[in-house]
C-alpha cells in the first residue's frame, strides 16, 4: 500500500485557488440553515423546514409583499457543569433567517404552520381562480 504525503503548504494553496474564480452568486446549499424542502401541489405550496434543538417559541413566519420570512433562533446549551470540558462540538447555534420569494398563485391570507418533532410544516394555499362570468352585450 503505497502512502502519499501531501504537504500542507500545496494543499492549501490548491483549496484556495479551487474557490478563487467561483462567482458570489454561486448558492452553495450545504451552507444553508434550516433545510428546506418546497413541494407544490394543485392546492398549495408546501415548506418542510427541519428544525432539531429549536423550540416553537423561536420560530417566526412572516408574509409580506410576496415574500415569505422564516427566522429564529437555536439556542446554545449551556456547559456549564463543574469538571467539564467541551471536547468536540460540531452543532450550529445563533439566530437564522431564509426568504423565499413566493409565486403569484398563493394567497397570503391562507397560511397554515405547524411544528412536531423538529419538523416545521408551513402550507400555502393557492388562490382559487373565479370562474369567468359570462357578460352578454348588447348589440344596438
Amino acid at each position: 500500500m503505497h502512502q502519499v504525503i501531501i504537504n500542507p503548504l500545496v494543499r492549501k494553496m490548491n483549496f484556495e485557488k479551487m474557490f478563487r474564480d467561483i462567482p458570489a452568486s454561486w448558492d452553495f446549499s450545504f451552507n444553508k440553515f434550516p433545510k428546506v424542502d418546497i413541494i407544490e401541489n394543485e392546492t398549495s405550496h408546501q415548506l418542510f423546514v427541519e428544525l432539531p434543538g429549536v423550540k416553537k417559541e423561536d420560530i417566526k413566519i412572516v408574509i409580506e409583499n410576496g415574500t415569505l420570512t422564516l427566522s429564529g433562533e437555536k439556542k446554545i446549551e449551556s456547559f456549564s457543569e463543574k469538571n467539564t470540558n467541551v471536547l468536540n462540538s460540531e452543532r450550529a447555534f445563533g439566530k437564522f433567517e431564509r426568504k423565499f420569494c413566493m409565486p403569484d398563485d398563493v394567497n397570503p391570507d391562507e397560511v397554515k404552520a405547524s411544528f412536531e418533532n423538529g419538523l416545521l410544516k408551513i402550507i400555502v394555499s393557492k388562490i382559487v381562480p373565479e370562474e369567468p362570468e359570462e357578460k352578454i352585450i348588447e348589440v344596438k
